[in-house]
């Protein structure tokens, strides 16, 4: 299994893992104030879900875990658009003191893909669209997803 950052997708799609963290620079948020947010979700329509509150400088806290199905149909057209999308090696470009997003992508022969980039409505418009996708999809209005505008 190989791991690749920052270079074009390749393969088949089978599996995203999406780690939103909505910590930016400026004051330290509220204790239990929700400020991460990890989901992975596979070609089947499998999705697990965690959220994780502000512990404390060193570590957050384990708000909820879910696991659930969705339909596979609608995951297949949302994994086209997105590895059509990191396939055009198009460079995600960086924002300082933003919250970000880390994204892995599996293919089928088990390599990965990674990337970063800002957590910033308009920042980037397809993954605004990829972002609202996930929400209706999920049906997770509060989801972070690479926008952080639930």
């Amino acid at each position: 299994m190989g791991s690749c950052e920052n270079i074009p997708f390749h393969g088949e799609l089978q599996k995203i893992r999406l780690i939103a963290n909505n910590m930016g620079y400026g004051p330290l948020p509220a204790p239990d104030e929700e400020v991460e947010q990890r989901l992975t979700m596979t070609r089947e329509g499998k999705v697990w879900l965690s959220r994780y509150s502000f512990h404390d400088t060193m570590r957050n806290r384990l708000m909820s875990r879910k696991q659930f199905s969705v339909d596979s149909r609608c995951v297949e057209s949302l994994f086209k658009q997105i590895s059509t999308h990191f396939a055009e090696n198009e460079l995600i470009g960086m924002a300082t003191d933003v919250p970000i997003w880390n994204l892995e992508l599996f293919n089928t022969t088990g390599e990965v893909f990674r990337y970063t980039g800002p957590m910033l409505r308009k920042f980037h418009p397809f993954l605004d669209v990829i972002s609202d996708k996930l929400r209706l999809l999920l049906e997770k209005e509060h989801l972070f997803a690479f926008d952080g505008e639930p």
